[in-house]
C-alpha cells in the first residue's frame, strides 16, 4: 500500500512537470483528467473542489487578460490548473513518516529527503499559524470592512510573519545544537 502511494504521488509530480513543459494539448488534457480523477480520493468532501475555486478564478482572469491583450488564449490557464491539481494531491498521498526510514545518512537520497521533510515542516507551521491568527482576528474584529479592518489585517499578517520567524529560529537552533546546521 505504501509503495502504491509513493507511485501515485510520483506519477502526479511527473504529470505536473510534463504538463508544464508540453506543447501537445492531448497530453495536457490527459494529465488534467488523471489529476481530476485522483482528487476525490485524496481530499475529502467539499475540500476537494472548494480549494480549486481560487485557482480557477486566477486561470479565468489569466485567460481574459490573454484574450484582451493578444486576441487569443494560450494553454497557460489550463497548464496552471493541471499543475495545481497534481501538485496539491501528490504530497497528501506520500507517507512522510515512512520516507525518512528509507533514506540512509550519507546516501544520495538523504539530502533531498531531509529537505522535503524540513520544507513540509515549515509549510505546516505557516498553515497552523495562519489559521490561528485569522481565527483570532475574526473573533476580535466586528466588521470585515469597517474603519479598522484594514489595519487589523495588516497587524494579523505581521503577527503571522513574526510567529513563523520565531518558530523557524527555534527549529534552526535545535538543528544547530544537534550538529545538522552550519
Amino acid at each position: 500500500m505504501i509503495r502504491l502511494r509513493y507511485l501515485v504521488g510520483g506519477v502526479l509530480i511527473g504529470m505536473a512537470i510534463v504538463a508544464s513543459l508540453t506543447r501537445d494539448p492531448g497530453v495536457l488534457i490527459t494529465c488534467g483528467i488523471a489529476a481530476v480523477l485522483v482528487r476525490p480520493f485524496v481530499f475529502h468532501g467539499r475540500t476537494a473542489w472548494l480549494s480549486v475555486v481560487p485557482v480557477v478564478v486566477f486561470a479565468a482572469g489569466l485567460a481574459v487578460l490573454e484574450r484582451v491583450s493578444r486576441g487569443a488564449v494560450s494553454w497557460l490557464p489550463a497548464r496552471t490548473l493541471v499543475v495545481f491539481l497534481s501538485l496539491t494531491a501528490a504530497p497528501r498521498l506520500w507517507p512522510w513518516a515512512d520516507l525518512l526510514g528509507h533514506a540512509r545518512p550519507g546516501s544520495l537520497l538523504w539530502t533531498p529527503v531531509l529537505f522535503a521533510l524540513v520544507t513540509r515542516h515549515f509549510v505546516d507551521i505557516l498553515l497552523t499559524e495562519t489559521v490561528r491568527v485569522f481565527r483570532a482576528r475574526s473573533l476580535r474584529v466586528p466588521r470585515r470592512f469597517g474603519p479598522l479592518a484594514f489595519r487589523s489585517l495588516c497587524w494579523a499578517l505581521v503577527a503571522i510573519v513574526m510567529r513563523c520567524w520565531g518558530r523557524a529560529e527555534r527549529f534552526y537552533a535545535a538543528q544547530r545544537l544537534r550538529g545538522l546546521a552550519a
